[in-house]
């Protein structure tokens, strides 16, 4: 037991030990006199990262209690055709050729196409998209569409390219809050 002067009352750390336990030797060949431990075994920690939601006025909005349940991605160098109905939305960053119905949204991300008829909600094409394409629209940076495009609302960013025709779907008013009449006075 070491003792140290000069720095308060000593302390007898033998006590509550067994009489037979031998001190630890101090810098042992065998290396530290802590006991080993097993850290658990714990997979690498994967930081999500947050996904930028999108600033587009009149875009529908997905309700939080709604998730994902509904999303089809089309990854990048996979091909599908067919048809696709009753999707929330629909992904591309492939190549897909469809007819897509029943369906809010389509994203077609840059470097994928979608050829086919697409009726959605909402559309935002930064790819290529060959067909025909009923409501609302925005087109990004480097976005192309070919074909018809029905439009009730039409976003186009700088560096987008149209080849094909335009027509406007009827619009729904929106509705305005008139203030009420003032009650004329009586004279």
């Amino acid at each position: 037991m070491f003792r140290l002067t000069g720095l308060g009352p000593a302390r007898d750390d033998s006590i509550g030990k067994p009489a037979d336990a031998t001190p630890p030797k101090p810098f042992s060949a065998k290396g530290s006199q802590m006991p080993p431990t097993t850290a658990p075994a714990q997979p690498p920690s994967r930081t999500e990262i947050p996904r930028r939601s999108l600033d587009i006025p009149n875009a529908p909005r997905k309700s939080p209690e709604s998730g994902d349940a509904k999303k089809l991605v089309v990854g990048r160098e996979i091909r599908l055709s067919g048809a696709i109905c009753s999707c929330d939305c629909l992904v591309v960053e492939g190549t897909v050729e469809a007819d897509l119905s029943d369906t809010r949204t389509i994203v077609v991300a840059r470097g994928g196409t979608f050829s086919g008829t697409a009726t959605v909600a909402f559309a935002e094409i930064s790819g290529l998209f060959d067909g025909e394409l009923t409501d609302t629209c925005a087109v990004r940076d480097g976005g192309t569409i070919k074909g018809a495009i029905h439009y009730a609302n039409l976003v186009m960013d700088h560096g987008t390219a149209v080849e094909g025709s335009l027509s406007v779907l009827a619009r729904k008013p929106a509705a305005i809050d008139a203030p009420a009449p003032a009650a004329e006075p009586a004279g």
